[in-house]
């Protein structure tokens, strides 16, 4: 499988995202477009990027993150044009999405396909400096339902065959981490419009948050389309000793780290969130909380009662009791204290 590579640094990215780059500028995704259509965007773009393998960051020091990284078959990439290397994983991640999907079909909803499309979109708009299209990605509060998280899991045509459920599982991770990093540049974009008084852009990027947020549970949903015995039989084996060189987990991931760092320092402004901005800032929170929900739902379909693979030596704690409890800490960052009671999550 070809790499897929990735940011390797994101603050370089943020200081430089309004930088026109030309491998983008033309790039649609439309909702208008077919699959195939937007397939021969993409890839038409992607053959105008290319990297050397002298700009991948080895990371031989770091056990954990070299067996994290080749295991989803991932490179992070240092080069002076960072939004190239966004880019080059954001069209890399729908590609591979959108032909697996073709292939292999898929038990996302209608609506949920099209929201994924319509997010891609914006991203590329966002990058691109134009007005986001929200007839493609709408969010509201009244259609955000927290609870409760999705309670039955369809099987997708042809997954049950296990080398096509392990490709699936490493594509849908894939474009988690490009939601993830497209979500801390567009947190930073709110940041720094919160410090400006910006209001309308402040909203705006809040918004899409939320909506980058809500299409990570799409992406959970998809990355999980398999049945439950292959989970056991293939994915977790390939994830564990001795088929990997150590015990893999979700918490080495760099960029949730580093999305975890964004929202510790956003606390200050979530906790003084203005009454205009009051409203858009509870469907945020809504959708963080949903995200976890959602998390917690695909641990439970898959391990039960049964502790993580990281957490497996050092405590009997669930994977879904360990993710309540980063839930809980994460909404604390993000709500103000007066605004909502611990127990209610």
């Amino acid at each position: 499988m070809e790499q897929l590579f990735i940011l390797s640094d994101i603050e370089q990215l943020i200081n430089d995202y309004n930088t026109q780059i030309d491998v983008i500028s033309n790039i649609s995704l439309s909702s208008n477009y077919s699959a195939l259509d937007k397939l021969e965007s993409i890839n038409d773009a992607l053959n105008r990027v290319r990297f050397d393998e002298k700009y991948v960051v080895q990371f031989g020091h770091n056990k954990e993150m070299s067996a994290y990284n080749n295991y989803f078959h991932i490179a992070y990439v240092n080069h002076s044009t960072p939004k190239l290397v966004f880019v080059s994983g954001l069209l890399k991640s729908y590609q591979q999405l959108l032909t697996h999907t073709v292939h292999y079909g898929t038990s996302l909803t209608k609506s949920d396909f099209e929201a994924l499309h319509g997010v891609f979109q914006n991203i590329i708009l966002f990058l691109q400096s134009n007005e986001l299209q929200w007839h493609d990605v709408s969010l509201t509060v009244n259609q955000v339902n927290p609870y409760p998280a999705p309670t039955q899991k369809a099987t997708v045509n042809h997954t049950h065959l296990p080398e096509i459920s392990l490709t699936r599982w490493r594509l849908g991770h894939h474009t988690f981490f490009i939601l993830i990093q497209s979500l801390i540049l567009v947190l930073k974009s709110f940041q720094q419009a919160m410090q400006e008084n910006r209001w309308s852009d402040a909203k705006k990027f809040l918004n899409f948050a939320s909506s980058l947020m809500y299409s990570v549970t799409i992406v959970m949903r998809f990355t999980s389309d398999f049945p439950i015995e292959i989970y056991t039989k293939v994915i977790r084996p390939s994830m564990s000793v001795p088929q990997c060189k150590v015990d893999l987990s979700g918490l080495m991931g760099k960029d949730h780290k580093y999305f975890i760092s964004v929202l510790s320092l956003l606390k200050p402004i979530f906790k003084k969130i203005p009454v205009e901005l009051k409203a858009h800032h509870d469907t945020f929170a809504q959708v963080l909380a949903y995200m976890y929900d959602c998390h917690k739902w695909v641990c439970g379909q898959f391990v039960g009662d049964k502790p993580s693979l990281l957490s497996a030596h050092r405590s009997n704690k669930t994977s879904v009791v360990l993710l309540d409890k980063f839930k809980r800490s994460r909404l604390k960052l993000v709500f103000r204290s007066s605004d909502v009671k611990e127990d209610e999550f």
